[in-house]
């Protein structure tokens, strides 16, 4: 068999007519991508079926080899619930087309990239780029373990304007004030989000969408309590809603009074300096909706706050080729519009629930948009309040 040279097999191809070239040129792209696809689910059945092959529907180890797909990517099938998989099946990527779409997409996330941007620069649509940030982002969140803050732990809160964007009445979602109109002020009050964060010297972080308004004790006492070591040190300004956890979980206490952020080896330097990278992270996004806030904070933390608290983007992919996920742009739509985890605030959620529900049925309720202007909190289901991991 003869072999070509580079210089020859060029010549060759610049002979051929262009209708020709189009032609060699379109299916030598599709004989190569299909071959890095069914490299990548090779690389991603090592890493996922490590300790043995099993069903991502059912989790049974009745598997078996069911053929190759077109491309060349092997199928199985589960003898116990009878469907067939791969081994991207319920991952990030799960159909892709093109194998190196994820690695792009993450390197916009590094790059904080708005949703269109990183649409245009991966070449993917508005609504898959939404979709596939939330799938990682949803990934990262779930395998995150509860941090062990320990020694000397500063705590605070921070506040965040209450947004109910991406919430469309075509999903049954009413808002719950006015419309805000330029040149006018606004109809009615609306609350912030309460996000109570902690962090140790070691720059182990957390932080938890808590409620909305001002945070009680037993608010600080639901989103820290099982995330700090007992016998460690508090560290907190004057407030005094830490009281109860500092007593519940073993804490010393130390509270810096007066205004002072520091004193001695105790401070808030380094909460005040979270809260403030995570509020300059926010901006570009020109308001988050509150429904996707834990997700943001996830992406703040592994992604733009120290380096310490970085994941390598080799991690990530780990991450994401090991771990499940279901989540689909139906589901992303049906969260919780305000995700809190205050079990103070749910009881009261409910009842105004309640006092919406009669007020639709004795036909108080006007159908325009501005119809709930009174009603000072959100509109919730009752099947949409529960906590939401961070």
């Amino acid at each position: 068999m003869t072999h070509l040279s580079k210089e020859e097999v060029l010549l060759a191809f610049l002979d051929l007519s262009r209708d020709d070239r189009a032609y060699v040129l379109k299916y030598a792209v599709l004989d190569c991508s299909q071959s890095s696809l069914a490299q990548l689910h090779s690389d991603i059945a090592k890493q996922r079926f490590l300790k043995g092959r099993f069903c991502p529907h059912c989790y049974r180890p009745e598997v078996v080899c069911n053929g190759k797909t077109p491309a060349g990517v092997q199928r199985y099938l589960c003898k116990n619930c009878g469907k067939t998989f791969t081994a991207t099946t319920k991952t990030v990527f799960a159909h892709a087309k093109r194998p190196e779409l994820v690695a792009q997409y993450l390197e916009c996330m590094e790059q904080q990239l708005s949703l269109r941007k990183a649409a245009r620069q991966c070449g993917i649509s508005l609504r898959s780029s939404f979709l596939l940030r939330h799938r990682i982002l949803d990934v990262l969140r779930d395998s995150q373990p509860i941090e062990d803050l320990d020694g000397i732990v500063e705590a605070d809160e921070t506040f965040i304007a209450l947004s109910f964007k991406g919430n469309h009445r075509r999903d049954g979602f009413a808002m719950p004030r006015g419309a805000h109109k330029r040149g006018h002020a606004a109809s009615g009050h609306n609350p912030l989000v309460c996000v109570i964060t902690a962090i140790d010297r070691e720059s182990d972080n957390c932080g938890v969408v808590s409620n909305l308004g001002k945070p009680s004790q037993s608010d600080a006492v639901d989103a820290l309590q099982r995330r700090i070591v007992p016998e460690s040190t508090l560290c907190t300004d004057r407030t005094n809603i830490y009281d109860r956890l500092g007593k519940e979980s073993y804490l010393s206490r130390v509270q810096l009074l007066g205004g002072r952020t520091k004193h001695g080896l105790y401070h808030i330097q380094n909460i005040n300096q979270l809260h403030s990278s995570l509020k300059s992270f926010l901006i570009p996004f020109k308001g988050v909706s509150t429904k996707y806030l834990p997700n943001y904070l996830i992406w703040h933390n592994r992604f733009h706050f120290r380096a310490s608290q970085r994941l390598p983007q080799q991690e990530i992919r780990q991450l994401l080729q090991q771990n499940d996920i279901c989540t689909t742009t139906r589901k992303l739509s049906k969260r919780p519009a305000v995700p809190i985890t205050s079990s103070r605030q749910l009881p009261q959620l409910q009842q105004r629930l309640k006092e919406i529900a009669a007020l639709e049925e004795k036909g108080e309720r006007n159908l325009n948009r501005n119809r709930l202007a009174h009603i000072k909190t959100p509109d919730f289901k009752p099947e949409e309040i529960g906590d939401v991991p961070f």
